[in-house]
C-alpha cells in the first residue's frame, strides 16, 4: 500500500511538473515572439543610423534652390507596431498655397509604404524609413526613401527603396512617363550587360541579370509596361515596383527584386547618354539641359 501510495504521489508530481513546464514554455514562447517583434530592431534607433549615413551623402549634393528643407518624423510606437518615418517638408517657398500643397504631397508620398500593411495583417510591424534629397532646385525636388521593415513571423526583414519627384513650379508629382520617351531603345539601356547596379547590396549586378534573370519581366514589351507604370500609386492602394529619381549627374531607375538579391536594385544613366530620350518640353530638364525645349 505504501508503495502504491508512493507511485501515486510520484505520478501526481510528474503531471504537475509537466503542466508547469508547458505553461513556462508557452509563456516563454510568447515572450520570445514579442521580443522578436519589438527587438528585431528598434525603429527609432535604426532611423538615427540612417540619418547619420545619409546626411554625409547629402553634403555632396549642392542645392540650387531658394527654399529650405525641414525634417519631420511620423512615429507610431504601441503594442501593434513600432514605426518611424522621416520625411521632408519645405519652407520659404514664397507661395503659401503651393507650399502647402507640396508639403501635403510629400507627406503622403513618404507614408505610402504603410499601405502595404493593413490593420488586418500588420502583426507586429517594425519599420524605419529615412529620406535623402537626391536633387533640389527651384524647378525640381527629387527625394529617395530607404529603410527596413519586419513583420512578426516573417522569414526575413525587407529592404525598402522608393522615390518622389516633384515639379516645384506646378506643385505636382512627376512620373517616369512624364520625363522620358519609354520605348524599346530606352529600356534596352537598362537590359544590357554593361549597365551595373549602384545599390549597396548585394553588389553590382547587370541590367540583364536583374531585368531578365531575376524578375518576371522577360521581354522588352514587359519592361515598357512596367516602366509606364513606374511611380504610380493606384486607386486600390497598390504601389509601383519601379521608381525613378534624379542625381547631380545621372538619372536613376529602381526596380523591386527578391530579398536574396537586395530587395531593390538601382541603375543610373549619365544625363549626356539620355539626351535623345528626354521629353525636352518638360521644364525640369533645364536643370541638366539648359537648352531643353528650345526650337532648333
Amino acid at each position: 500500500m505504501r508503495r502504491n501510495g508512493f507511485l501515486v504521489a510520484l505520478i501526481s508530481w510528474a503531471m504537475l511538473a509537466c503542466v508547469v513546464a508547458v505553461t513556462y514554455i508557452a509563456t516563454s514562447d510568447a515572450e520570445t515572439a514579442h521580443a522578436a517583434r519589438t527587438k528585431f530592431f528598434d525603429a527609432q534607433e535604426l532611423l538615427k543610423k540612417y540619418e547619420e549615413r545619409i546626411s554625409q551623402e547629402e553634403a555632396a549634393t549642392k542645392s540650387i534652390a531658394t527654399y529650405t528643407i525641414i525634417k519631420e518624423t511620423y512615429i507610431v510606437s504601441d503594442d501593434r507596431m513600432d514605426v518611424a518615418i522621416n520625411y521632408p517638408q519645405i519652407s520659404n517657398l514664397g507661395d503659401d498655397d503651393r507650399q502647402q500643397a507640396i508639403n501635403k504631397l510629400l507627406k503622403k508620398e513618404a507614408l505610402q509604404i504603410l499601405a502595404i500593411f493593413s490593420e488586418s495583417n500588420d502583426r507586429g510591424l517594425i519599420m524605419a524609413i529615412h529620406y535623402k534629397i537626391a536633387w533640389q532646385s527651384d524647378k525640381l525636388l527629387s527625394v529617395q526613401y530607404t529603410g527596413m521593415d519586419y513583420v512578426e513571423g516573417a522569414a526575413h526583414p525587407n529592404h525598402e527603396f522608393y522615390t518622389t519627384n516633384i515639379d516645384m513650379t506646378k506643385g505636382v508629382k512627376l512620373r517616369l512617363q512624364d520625363l522620358v520617351t519609354i520605348d524599346e531603345n530606352f529600356v534596352a539601356k537598362f537590359r544590357s550587360e554593361t549597365i551595373k547596379t549602384v545599390s549597396p547590396h548585394p553588389g553590382a549586378l547587370s541590367g540583364k541579370e536583374i531585368f531578365i534573370e531575376h524578375t518576371p519581366f522577360k521581354t522588352v514589351d514587359d519592361m515598357i509596361a512596367i516602366f509606364n507604370d513606374a511611380d504610380i500609386i493606384h486607386a486600390d492602394g497598390r504601389l509601383p515596383g519601379t521608381y525613378c529619381y534624379f542625381t547631380p549627374d545621372s538619372f536613376g531607375i529602381s526596380e523591386g527584386v527578391a530579398f536574396a538579391i537586395g530587395g531593390h536594385a538601382e541603375f543610373e544613366v549619365k544625363y549626356v547618354d539620355l539626351a535623345e530620350y528626354i521629353k525636352a518640353d518638360n521644364p525640369v530638364w533645364k536643370d541638366f539641359f539648359p537648352d531643353a525645349g528650345k526650337q532648333r
